[in-house]
């Protein structure tokens, strides 16, 4: 058993938002849930990575290390605010990175000794201090606890900023060695501030359940659950397990029907789920909170059994048949849905806003626009202050035009631009105006509406739709052989939205008119760029101040991901200009412990304010972090192999995984590149892999496999933005697209995708290669513009 750290949620697909629950069990990545028994140590009752942050140790030996980096220096006190750049992973060269690795991967004895034959070589080297507490913590999880004990205690005095961490695993020892007492008086040390104060609280309880205390095993659980802190499943599972020792069934209900709540997606929430019986007796709060967590978890069978216990004269009456309908759809049975918003549909207030604008989408994808029209009207009649008013309007367009009401149509749209030129739809409404006259080859009619709507959205910001008008504009003034106005709007769609989908394009236009003067304007905007100022010139005082941070930063510096975003995620979150210095600050100490995930998730949700920017001076620093190159060695290997650029590889691992090599998605695709085992056993023939979920969430061979299929891809479709739709949607939906309309040039074709996940994908991933091939090329990525045929 091994220690990790970690707080973990249930794997879910990044596009899916499931909400996250730990995994009470082995602190190896990815072990699951472990028995009571083993849960009683402290190295069971860290919870398994979230999904798996690649160890410091394999990112330095395959990823973005830099050729003989400095050695690391010592972390600054409070008061010494330092520049994220100076701090420097602690164990990035060997013995002590493969210390890290043995560490990580399992190996106790391994990374005790080399650790250990660090510290003892160099005891006044900086790295001394952090290389003895990973010493101990790899002799205490090969179960030596006797002496760590005395050890951590120790370092509890002399480290004083990771002291919690010290005196929870000094109480483990004791714990597992079955010195009761010891255990509760070092546990009773970890302050109630400490990021492991819950955790402390489970392990005090059990080392009072191990001393014969179960009353006070009972009281400090209690005391836990309603202090607001989450505890994990197997600290509820303890106080089920206590309770009904102690013969008290309410509390046992209670307990369980929270367990069954708080995880409804683990295995633990599941067996509370299934002990709570066919028929508890739950208030009607109860019964709607499990049936929402059963929703939440994709559990649709349960939430469907649960909520339609909840009768008309409940107060949650009218908040259960929505989400019955919700949970119907999910599964769906629309005729079964479309019986529960009609209960919906007679409550009043949020309920029926709800209902009305899901119930009209329902009705739509069964086939029923005569009741979704009705439906989606009233939305936008009765509740025109709802964000969802131009989801709707769209909706109601899109039903128009397949009446063949075009006008009405358009009318309907631009209506709707006028009165909500800020809304989040803005986007969206703008291009189904222009869209079907381009698709139809009316270019005259398809330049007055893009007019009109650049009148009203002259900037588009949504990833799908950055320059998307003036792009398709050009083209429209191209085709009206107006070739100066043409290029003066794609050089615009360079110029306001660096490297996007649209801005590749229109610089494959301009190259294909004059290759040097396509190159020499990118070279201008470059060089005119004003970025912002540096996020990571200096961490502000502010932040620094915070204890939790400064954990954060040594954690990190060990290679400990999740136990770094534990406390980053603890301190304070600032405003104003420290705002934007504390994000990037995350993202790269994240990307410097190896929880490249953790990065990218925020490093994604500020593309629309550093895409603004060309990567100019420190501004492409950002950009960098936002596009890294982790597990370089494998993708560069397997891209040689294979055939295939690089940064193809890198940007559908960030697409699939955010480079998260343990994430398995609700639909069974696992690991780097998201590989589902029916997939995963046709690539590996001819290879010694074997296809498991195991084996998928190992770099090495999901990379392995991920390259063959890319080859293959781009064999069959010679080009990224075929190929990698053929990625998301299957190389045969491909085939059948081409066969339809392979006759139009690559930007039209992709715009005509049918499906729009696969669309969108295209679009995403072959604007990150463009970003790649800029950011460590400095190139330009010349995308092919000629049809692309039939198969």
């Amino acid at each position: 058993m091994g220690l990790m750290w970690a707080t973990t949620g249930a794997c879910a697909s990044q596009e899916q938002g499931a909400p996250a629950a730990e995994l009470p069990g082995s602190l190896r990545q990815g072990q699951g849930e472990v028995s009571q028994a083993a849960a009683a140590s402290a190295s069971s009752l860290d919870t398994a990575e979230e999904a798996g942050a690649a160890s410091a140790a394999a990112v330095i030996a395959a990823g973005e290390a830099a050729a003989d980096p400095p050695p690391p220096v010592a972390t600054p006190g409070p008061d010494a605010p330092p520049s994220v750049s100076a701090l420097r992973p602690w164990f990035s060269e060997p013995p002590l990175s493969e210390g890290l690795g043995d560490y990580l991967d399992g190996r106790n004895a391994a990374a005790a000794k080399a650790f250990g034959a660090f510290v003892a070589a160099h005891p006044d080297d900086p790295r001394a201090r952090p290389a003895h507490l990973m010493a101990l913590l790899s002799r205490h999880d090969a179960g030596e606890h006797t002496p760590v004990a005395a050890e951590l205690e120790a370092v509890a005095e002399a480290w004083p900023l990771l002291s919690d961490y010290a005196l929870y695993y000094a109480g483990s020892a004791h714990h597992q060695a079955r010195r009761f007492d010891e255990a509760v008086a070092r546990l009773a040390e970890v302050p109630r501030g400490s990021t492991l104060w819950p955790r402390a609280q489970e392990l005090l309880a059990r080392a009072h359940v191990g001393a014969g205390r179960r009353d006070e095993a009972i009281a400090i659980l209690d005391a836990a659950a309603a202090s607001g802190r989450e505890l994990r499943s197997s600290a509820w599972a303890l106080l089920v397990e206590q309770k009904a020792a102690a013969g008290d069934r309410r509390g046992v209900k209670e307990a369980r029907l929270e367990l069954a709540i708080r995880y409804a997606a683990l295995p633990a929430g599941r067996a509370a789920y299934r002990a709570l019986g066919r028929r508890p007796r739950l208030t009607p709060d109860e019964r709607y909170r499990l049936g929402r967590a059963l929703y939440n978890a994709q559990r649709h069978a349960a939430a469907v059994a649960v909520l339609s216990k909840i009768g008309r004269r409940d107060p949650r009456y009218c908040e259960a048949r929505y989400l019955q309908a919700r949970t119907y759809d999910k599964l769906k049975r629309r005729d079964d849905a479309w019986e529960q918003y009609q209960q919906a549909l007679k409550c009043k207030g949020k309920v029926r806003a709800d209902a009305t604008f899901a119930g009209g989408r329902s009705r739509l994808r069964a086939g029923d626009d005569v009741e979704a029209q009705r439906l989606l009207t009233a939305h936008v009649e009765e509740f025109p202050d709802r964000t969802t008013f131009d989801d709707a309007r769209l909706d109601l367009a899109g039903i128009l035009r397949e009446r063949g009401e075009a006008e009405a149509a358009d009318a309907l749209l631009l209506k709707t631009l006028e009165a909500h030129p800020d809304g989040d739809q803005r986007d969206e409404i703008a291009w189904r105006l222009v869209w079907p006259r381009i698709e139809a080859g009316e270019v005259e009619g398809a330049l007055a509406l893009a007019d009109q709507a650049l009148a009203l959205v002259p900037r588009e910001t949504h990833y799908r739709a950055e320059g998307r008008l003036r792009y398709w504009r050009g083209v429209l003034l191209a085709r009206s052989k107006r070739a100066e106005e043409a290029a003066a709007e794609w050089r615009r769609v360079l110029e306001e939205h660096p490297l996007s989908w649209y801005g590749l394009l229109a610089y494959a236009r301009l190259h294909a008119v004059d290759a040097a003067a396509a190159r020499a304007f990118v070279d201008g905007l470059v060089a005119r760029t004003e970025a912002p100022p540096d996020p990571l010139a200096v961490i502000p005082a502010e932040l620094w101040r915070d204890p939790h941070l400064r954990k954060g930063v040594e954690l990190a510096r060990m290679g400990l991901a999740d136990s770094a975003r534990r406390e980053l995620r603890a301190a304070p979150r600032p405003r104003g200009e420290a705002r934007r210095a504390w994000l990037w600050t995350q993202v790269a100490l994240y990307q410097l412990s190896g929880g490249w995930h953790f990065g990218q998730r925020l490093a994604r949700s500020q593309e629309p304010e550093f895409g603004r920017f060309w990567p100019a001076g420190p501004h492409a620093a950002v950009w960098r972090m936002a596009h890294p190159r982790p597990f370089a060695g494998l993708v560069e290997a397997w891209a040689g192999e294979r055939g295939i650029d690089p940064y193809w590889v890198w940007s559908i691992m960030r697409e699939e995984s955010n480079f998260n090599p343990r994430v398995e998605s609700w639909a069974n695709a696992v690991g780097l590149m998201q590989i589902i085992l029916p997939t995963a056993e046709f690539l590996s023939r001819g290879t010694d892999i074997e296809p498991t979920r195991v084996n998928l969430k190992k770099p090495a061979v999901a990379i392995e496999l991920g390259t063959k299929y890319l080859a293959r891809l781009l064999d069959d479709h010679g080009s990224f933005p075929l190929a990698s739709a053929g990625y998301n949607a299957g190389g045969g939906a491909v085939k059948r697209w081409r066969r339809r309309f392979g006759d139009v040039e690559l930007d039209e074709f992709v715009e005509r995708i049918s499906y729009k996940e696969a669309r969108g994908y295209a679009k995403r991933v072959t604007r990150s290669i463009g970003r790649y091939t800029w950011l460590y090329e400095g190139e330009m990525l010349l995308v092919p513009l000629a049809a692309p045929g039939a198969p």
